[in-house]
Order: C-alpha cells, then sequence, then structure tokens
C-alpha cells in the first residue's frame, strides 16, 4: 500500500485550486471583453436550468452577467444583477493574491 505524505497532498490540492481558479478566471475575462461573448452575456437570453423548469430564480441567476459588470468596474450594475458576484470576484482575487504570493 502506497501512502502519501501530508505535503504532497496538500500540494496536489494547491495544483488543483491554482488551476480551477486559472480556469474561472480566463473564462471571465474571455465572456466580458471578446465582443460577441461579451454581447450574449449582457444582452443574450438566461441559460438558467432551474429558471427554465421552475420559473424561479436560483441564487446563481445574472451571476455571468454580474461577473461581466464588475470585470467593467460596473458595480451597480453587478448588483442589479446578483449581488453575490462581488463576494465571489473578492474572493478569486484573494485566492490569487494567495497563490501568487
Amino acid at each position: 500500500m502506497t501512502r502519501t505524505s501530508p505535503t504532497s497532498a496538500s500540494g496536489s490540492n494547491h495544483r488543483i485550486t491554482t488551476a480551477v481558479i486559472g480556469v474561472i478566471t480566463t473564462c471571465s475575462l474571455a465572456v466580458a471583453y471578446i465582443p460577441p461573448l461579451s454581447r450574449w452575456a449582457t444582452e443574450g437570453p438566461s441559460h438558467c436550468i432551474v429558471r427554465s423548469t421552475t420559473g424561479f430564480l436560483c441564487p446563481v441567476c445574472g451571476m455571468t452577467r454580474a461577473t461581466v459588470a464588475l470585470l467593467h468596474l460596473d458595480v451597480l450594475g453587478a448588483l442589479r444583477y446578483n449581488a453575490l458576484a462581488i463576494p465571489f470576484v473578492g474572493f478569486l482575487v484573494w485566492q490569487i493574491m494567495v497563490i501568487a504570493g
């Protein structure tokens, strides 16, 4: 039976966390700054499965649009779409700072 040391397990978790944050950041920036994606994210139809099946808003409805608004420094627009985006983006920025340094 092979055992992993605690340091290698935490290093692996750190790499996974770094990769996930990198993917989320890259996708957010792409949606915010590539014009066709930005228009789709801010003006397009809602693609929320919960909303389309039940008619009710889920807790993350509007999160993509709010994140795009925050990346354009439109805090009031982000609040209008979904107020949870502000702590979400703040958490991502904090994680990037922790990983970087």
